[in-house]
């Protein structure tokens, strides 16, 4: 009987779980209710708060377990929807309170004008699990003791990503104070905070393991350091930290060395020196690698005269491309471009990493028009040309274009095409033109295609172009096709036989029409004499059942002028 009630038990569990998940509810603010408060009240475990574009002047208190606080942004993914979707505190206290028992997670929102003496823009006080905050500006918030933008406490798990802090003002910590449990910062930006009379302009960060990766930290002004950071794992990795001051020329990176600290693939110039300050505990090292550091070695001041590994360190300007106007992506010519740990994981564009926060993406295909549109008479050529530019800073690779025509004739593409065993290579700045032609030979209306183009840019590898064909009202009596052309066989590759189309013109009508087929060693394989034809469209089938498997050149000669195609037998 005890496997039955196991059973019997695992059912109830799973459809309890089942019913938990059916029953999590999506709260719109304001259709459903009025504020931003009324929803998270109304809220359950599970539930979404959604929150439509609007600026909302509110003191939020999430009090729910396990609930998601968000605008739209989580469906369209538009920076615009995060500006637009305002928390204004108006100076009363913070914009967003937590005190959970389990995970909350907030997206989507611009978050300002909070005051209080911990996180002007969000403190949490207690989250028995995660805190996720993401894609968040938080900007213009006071926080008189802790954390002027953010503060999170109570051995709290905090993760960000793409949060951005701007002109917020802290005792300690003026865009975020963390003193609770593990602590992970993702592509977040700190720029004109304040730490008024404390440390970490902006950030100060206590707690068992700190992870910052792609981080900025410009521009703000503190009474010591811009980051201050004191935990015994600090990991950190692709950060520019630059142009921080302090009264006391001490505008940098503190970092208290516990078990396991490094800092690689970062830049870390113009603040206020020292560039890096140490303390510690002599058992436990700190390695600084893979960095544009300020002095170079010089840079760093030792207080504990603890160990300090320091390998692959240039002390070169970065060239960022405006630092005046807050841009510090690389330039073409920075000396921090792959120069990054060869072993680290590779950049996005497929390179090896370079130094900061942002990396310089060194290829980028560009490919206008991506739709074509072909309106022509039956029988008649149009044609229209497609642009492929290098917009990146490195060579790109062209390896295959072709035409993916399901319905066979009209449309095919001159060279460039097929599969490049050599890939086609594109200097920067360089571009590229591909010519599509349309010539209806039947009343079939619309035609479509679709040409692919594949590259080596890691963003965008397969560009697909759509093609659409149409036949125009019936053309007059003494229309003919403008020029000589022999057309792609159709098919191609083909086993046995293919049709072999063709256009004259007036030009190269009246005249004797051949057709010679040669190999690949120029030997003459087969001829098709045709005698002298009209101008207009013309076909004919070329039986290939005696010739070896191979690729084959025909050549079409017409009133002294001469086209050529490849066509590829298979058995």
């Amino acid at each position: 009987m005890k496997p039955i009630f196991t059973s019997l038990a695992i059912l109830l569990i799973s459809i309890t779980i089942s019913i938990s998940i059916c029953d999590a509810r999506i709260l719109n603010v304001p259709e459903d209710y009025q504020t931003i408060q009324a929803g998270i009240d109304s809220s359950s475990d599970g539930d979404t708060v959604l929150v439509q574009p609007g600026e909302y002047q509110e003191n939020v208190f999430i009090r729910t377990s396990s609930i998601t606080l968000t605008s739209r942004f989580i469906f369209d993914s538009d920076q615009e929807t995060i500006d637009s979707t305002v928390i204004d505190g108006r100076q009363r206290e913070s914009v967003i309170r937590v005190d959970v028992n389990e995970a909350c997670t907030i997206r989507g929102f611009t978050i300002r004008n909070g005051q209080s003496h911990r996180g002007g823009g969000i403190s949490v006080s207690r989250a028995g699990d995660l805190v996720l905050l993401e894609d968040l500006r938080v900007n213009d918030n006071v926080g008189t003791v802790f954390g002027g933008g953010v503060y999170t406490g109570d051995r709290v798990n905090v993760e960000l990503n793409r949060v951005s802090f701007f002109r917020n003002r802290g005792g300690s910590g003026g865009g975020i104070f963390h003193i609770g449990a593990s602590i992970a910062m993702n592509d977040c930006q700190m720029t004109e905070n304040t730490g008024n009379g404390g440390e970490g302009a902006g950030m100060k960060l206590y707690g068992s393991s700190v992870s910052i990766n792609r981080c900025l930290v410009a521009r703000n002004q503190c009474y010591r350091f811009s980051v201050w950071i004191g935990c015994p794992i600090i990991r950190m990795d692709h950060l520019t930290i630059v142009g921080n001051t302090s009264p006391r020329d001490e505008g940098g990176l503190f970092c208290w060395s516990g078990q396991d600290n490094f800092i690689s693939n970062s830049v870390v110039r113009g603040n206020s020196e020292p560039q890096v300050y140490v303390v510690g505990l002599e058992n436990f090292p700190f390695t600084i690698k893979y960095c544009d550091l300020e002095n170079g070695p010089e840079g760093v001041e030792n207080h504990d005269n603890i160990a300090i590994f320091t390998s692959e360190i240039i002390d070169s300007d970065p060239l960022f491309l405006d630092p005046n106007n807050g841009d510090y992506r690389l330039s073409p010519n920075s000396p921090c471009i792959d120069a990054g740990d060869p072993e680290a994981p590779l950049d996005p564009d497929g390179t090896r990493a370079d130094m900061g926060a942002y990396y310089f993406h060194q290829r980028d295909i560009e490919v206008e028009p991506l739709a074509l549109t072909f309106r022509t008479y039956f029988g008649a050529l149009d044609s229209m040309n497609v642009v492929v530019r290098n917009e990146g800073g490195t060579p790109l690779h062209i390896g295959c274009i072709i035409l993916l025509n399901e319905m066979g004739f009209p449309f095919w593409h001159i060279e460039p095409q097929g599969y490049f065993d050599t890939p086609i290579e594109m200097n920067p700045d360089s571009s590229l033109n591909i010519c599509i032609y349309f010539r209806p030979f039947d009343q079939s209306d619309p035609w479509l295609a679709r040409v692919l183009i594949q590259s080596d840019d890691p963003d965008e590898s397969e560009i697909t172009i759509e093609a659409t064909g149409e036949i125009l009202a019936a053309p007059p009596d003494n229309f003919h096709p403008s020029l000589f052309t022999l057309h792609s066989a159709f098919p191609n590759p083909f086993n046995s036989s293919t049709t072999i189309r063709f256009s004259l013109s007036a030009q190269s009508a009246s005249s004797a029409v051949n057709l010679r087929v040669y190999g690949l060693d120029g030997r003459l394989m087969d001829e098709m004499d045709m005698g002298n034809l009209e101008a207009g469209e013309h076909s004919v089938v070329w039986n290939a059942e005696s010739l070896p498997a191979g690729v084959y050149v025909v050549r079409l000669e017409a009133g002294g002028d001469s086209r050529m195609i490849k066509l590829v037998l298979v058995r």
